[in-house]
């Protein structure tokens, strides 16, 4: 059986499945890997409708409500309900940035400042042995505290994420730019503790650093793009925004390709992957930006000729390995 047959199979299954029975976390699972499939196959849109019915089956399931399954199941099924939530939240958000209609209103919503993060698979592989004192209470806000996993970091990545997408809907340019300007401020931060806490090769952050990347591209190309109708805002030109994007993308790029030289050497030469579907994402839109660049005859002073290349090649091996 082909791959798009398998695919296809797959997606009719789950459907029969989900007129059969009630939403369970299995369910929900396999609902939401089917989901970063189609994503990572370069099929935002279509992610984001199945994100969105997956969802609507954790809804009804309340797996959103920690308080409620803190009634009715033990200890590690708590904590892999919360998990599975965040991770749609997480992919609802990484999805519907990458679609044309960023207006479009999400299923889910973000866990309020004190709900506790998402916790590692380290501590949920004890299986039984799990405990409430096994498990850090981290609140979503407390962005400076240490120890937090790589799961934890990319909901937080998360958060900030949302914020940019209700952002960029914003329809006055006095408004929307001095927001994005703080945010971009924001995201710096954030990236530059997610860079300081990385002490290996292989990034425990690589998800959370993926999101905030792409939320870089996904910022400043927002503002590349707005029409040149308007001339001013906030007491600057248009023009004096724009090139503080520009600059904001060349930097976006240039973390691109060093996450790209970071990764290429572990990728395992079997097909498996445990590299986010994200970075292939952070890689189109850097592979995007240097061609933009190239077009105005500046990308020579920026990269090495061959860096486009190396992108393209580890793209490759990204979308290979993720559709496999």
């Amino acid at each position: 059986m082909g791959r798009e047959s398998l695919y296809l199979a797959a997606k009719t299954l789950l459907a029969q499945v989900q007129g059969c029975l009630p939403p369970s976390i299995p369910l929900i699972q396999a609902t939401l890997l089917l989901a970063v499939y189609e994503y990572a196959n370069g099929r935002p849109e279509v992610a984001f409708v199945t994100v969105a019915a997956c969802a609507r089956m954790a809804y009804g399931a309340r797996i959103h409500d920690r308080r409620h399954l803190l009634h009715k199941a033990s200890r590690l099924e708590v904590e892999e309900a919360a998990n599975t939530w965040w991770g749609i939240v997480l992919c609802e958000r990484a999805f519907l940035s990458e679609v044309d209609d960023l207006e479009q209103p999400m299923a889910t919503t973000l866990p309020p400042g004190d709900s506790q993060l998402p916790v590692g698979r380290e501590v949920l592989d004890r299986g039984e042995i799990i405990n409430s004192g096994s498990i850090p209470n981290n609140p979503v806000s407390c962005v400076a505290t240490a120890g937090i996993g790589g799961f934890g970091r990319a909901a937080q990545a998360c958060c900030l994420l949302d914020q940019v997408l209700r952002g960029l809907v914003i329809s006055d340019v006095n408004t929307k730019l001095p927001l994005l300007e703080s945010l971009d401020r924001t995201i710096q931060s954030f990236l530059s503790l997610l860079l300081t806490r990385t002490e290996h090769k292989v990034l425990p952050y690589c998800t959370a650093l993926a999101v905030t990347v792409r939320m870089l591209f996904t910022l400043h190309t927002h503002i590349l793009n707005i029409p040149h109708q308007v001339t001013h805002a906030n007491l600057r030109t248009l023009d004096e925004w724009k090139k503080g994007s520009l600059a904001a993308l060349d930097t976006a790029t240039t973390m691109a390709i060093d996450m790209a030289h970071c990764h290429r050497a572990d990728l395992p030469a079997d097909g498996t992957n445990n590299t986010s579907p994200i970075h292939i994402y952070v890689v189109s839109a850097a592979i995007r930006h240097m061609r933009t660049r190239l077009r105005t005859g500046n990308r020579d002073t920026l990269w090495p000729e061959s860096a486009e290349d190396e992108l393209g090649s580890y793209l490759r091996r990204l979308q290979n390995q993720w559709v496999a």
